[in-house]
């Protein structure tokens, strides 16, 4: 899970728990939130609206043209949870179940582009260095940085730039020179087996 201000308890509640830290009211608090948000977020996308929903659409300033689920709605920047489920005639009391329903359906978009980019970044922390390159020979790298890397010798891309000195501007290079490298090796063995 992401770190976000407003997630704190949903990723280390359970944490806490396993490690004793939780007593049974507040975990029992801390379930019956977890299950109510997502109880609350199935019925907001399993809620279908039509066009010429006179409440809906006071809440959404427009008309609309076709069907849509109450959280395809709540993405929409100018809708609150608040007047959505009021206008839908639903009974969710529990504010703070709302907010974080809200919060999540906000930013989903931006929270799954942000996992994508921590599976890419962690996908090259895990690239391997092959143990007999030369790294005088990538351009851009400074004489420290290369003094650095020859003697530390890193397995992966992830311990290079655990190295003290090694900035993350020499660890793209090296990813750009890796990546060319690997390149040149799968054209070299195209031709070979052609």
């Amino acid at each position: 899970m992401i770190l976000l201000q407003d997630n704190a308890d949903r990723r280390l509640t359970e944490q806490g728990r396993k490690l004793g830290l939780i007593d049974e009211v507040r975990w029992r608090r801390f379930c019956e939130k977890r299950d109510a948000i997502h109880r609350r977020g199935q019925v907001l996308n399993d809620t279908y609206v039509q066009p010429g929903d006179a409440a809906i659409e006071a809440v959404l300033g427009q008309e609309i043209n076709r069907e849509y689920s109450l959280i395809e709605l709540l993405r929409r920047p100018n809708v609150t949870v608040n007047r959505l489920i009021q206008a839908a005639k639903l009974d969710f009391e529990n504010a703070e179940v709302n907010e974080q329903i809200e919060i999540d359906c906000k930013y989903e978009g931006y929270i799954s582009r942000q996992q994508e980019e921590i599976n890419r970044v962690a996908a090259q922390q895990e690239m391997e260095i092959p143990e007999v390159i030369e790294y005088r020979s990538i351009s851009g790298l400074s004489n420290e940085v290369c003094q650095k890397l020859e003697a530390v010798r890193p397995a992966t891309i992830g311990q290079a730039g655990r190295i003290s000195g090694v900035t993350p501007a020499a660890v793209s290079l090296l990813l750009v020179y890796l990546k060319t490298l690997h390149k040149k090796r799968d054209i070299s063995r195209a031709l070979k087996s052609a």
